[in-house]
């Protein structure tokens, strides 16, 4: 094989590749409804909605609070801890910290094998931004749900 024959074929090879899908861009982020995967954990959030009033908490002028209700499922061999400060909301480089309630755990974060828990969050957001995604950082991976 001459000299130049030998790159033509691997750039059309890599060309291949990606046609049958060896490449491409980071996948979008979910939607409600779609399980999302993350370090031992499957994440399904449920429901979003944007509210004035949340818990008896009124938002901020010209902010919404932006809530959402995930059940998140361990799916790691061993017993691991769930951590609320794993969730946040963001959108571009715009971040939101918030409140996270887990809920259906005997005492602590502590979740089983194959166990769930309920997590029920609040953002305070800026009143009609869209496209803002709740946001799972786990020690093992990341994943993203669009909210809105």
């Amino acid at each position: 094989m001459n000299v130049l024959a030998k790159p033509l074929v691997l750039v059309l090879l890599a060309a291949a590749l990606c046609v049958a899908g060896g490449c491409s861009k980071s996948p979008a982020p979910a939607k409600v409804g779609e399980t999302v995967k993350a370090g031992g954990w499957e994440l399904l959030v449920e429901e979003a909605v944007t509210l004035k009033d949340f818990q008896g908490k009124a938002a901020a002028s010209g902010k919404v609070w932006l809530v959402s209700r995930a059940v998140a499922k361990n799916t790691a061999a061993t017993t691991q801890t769930l951590d609320p400060a794993w969730f946040g909301a963001g959108k571009d480089y715009d971040t939101w910290q918030g409140t996270t309630t887990l809920k259906g755990l005997t005492g602590t974060s502590e979740v089983p094998p194959g166990g769930s828990a309920n997590a029920l969050s609040a953002f305070e957001v800026p009143e009609g931004v869209t496209e803002i995604a709740l946001l799972l950082e786990t020690p093992g991976g990341a994943a993203q749900v669009l909210l809105n």
